[in-house]
């Protein structure tokens, strides 16, 4: 339920669920032997830790991340712990940790090759493609993560898909490429629509109406609309991680027009809001939007 909820955006609702599981979780009980194919307490603390950042608890989700990876890492058991590996790439890419999605997803790779687990082979070369990419080598991170999109695209698995290609569409707009990444955030809009996974659907939002404001013709008309759903999709799953950098994104939109009070009384609340993971990159660009609106 717990999962199922998370994948959906329902965020608030799926959380007791996982902090039960996690409470009441006993290896011998309720390990992976006699339910799936990963162990439920690190499954569930993996998840535990992503919600808690999307809520805007990034201290406290680290935390849990590191142990559910030190959990897996013990257990001995290695579908568990190329899962955990798995999450953790994604927990980090969001964090903005991109030295870390590199090392964790060389790890991931390494260990589901030799284990011969496909579909994590594939999502390991996503991560360690946006990483590389991400740190500047952009044509190279784009080819290995192609790479691995096929190879999921191979297993039959379509869960993850829209966030991937918000992940590539970033990479083609940090190289002017805005017809590509524009197509890639349409059918990734597109896929939420057919599977109603929707933890990712603010951030598709709020990458499109970025996407709209570069290249050679930007569209700040189109733009706005775009941010501004993004910022309500955000508000809708109690999602404070989402909410600030859709607000981040349409206040610099309005800085950029001239519209500074209106900038500074949409984001000084919501940054407000956190009380914690003032070290992360999003709060400090939030704080250095603040400072020049002040």
């Amino acid at each position: 339920m717990a999962n199922v909820l998370m994948y959906r955006g329902a965020f608030v609702s799926a959380l007791p669920h996982l902090e039960q599981v996690v409470a009441h979780y006993h290896p011998q009980k309720h390990g992976f032997r006699i339910y799936v194919p990963i162990d439920s307490g690190v499954n569930c603390r993996s998840f535990l830790a992503w919600i808690r950042l999307f809520q805007g608890y990034p201290d406290t989700a680290l935390l849990h991340s590191r142990q559910a990876l030190a959990e897996a890492r013990e257990l001995g058991h290695p579908h568990t712990l190329a899962f955990a590996l798995h999450v953790n790439c994604l927990f980090h890419q969001v964090r903005g940790d991109t030295a870390m999605v590199e090392e964790r997803a060389a790890a991931l790779i390494q260990l589901a090759t030799e284990q011969g687990f496909p579909h994590l082979v594939a999502t390991g070369t996503l991560f360690h493609g946006w990483a590389i990419g991400a740190g500047g080598a952009v044509e190279a991170g784009l080819e290995e993560m192609h790479r691995g999109l096929a190879l999921k695209e191979a297993t039959g698995s379509r869960l993850k898909v829209p966030y991937y290609f918000g992940l590539l569409a970033s990479l083609h707009g940090s190289m002017e490429q805005h017809s590509e990444a524009g197509a890639l955030l349409r059918e990734a809009v597109a896929k939420v629509e057919q599977t109603g996974e929707r933890w990712f659907e603010a951030e598709l939002c709020r990458l499109r109406g970025e996407g709209l404001l570069g290249g050679t013709d930007p569209d700040p008309a189109g733009a706005e609309p775009a941010l501004c759903q993004a910022l309500r999709t955000a508000q809708e799953q109690g999602a404070k991680l989402w909410q600030l950098r859709a607000a981040r994104s349409l206040a610099q939109l309005y800085h950029n027009q001239g519209r500074d009070l209106e900038a500074r009384d949409l984001l000084t609340p919501i940054y407000g809001l956190f009380s914690e993971g003032f070290d992360t990159s999003d709060l400090k660009q939030a704080a250095a939007l603040l400072k020049n609106l002040a």
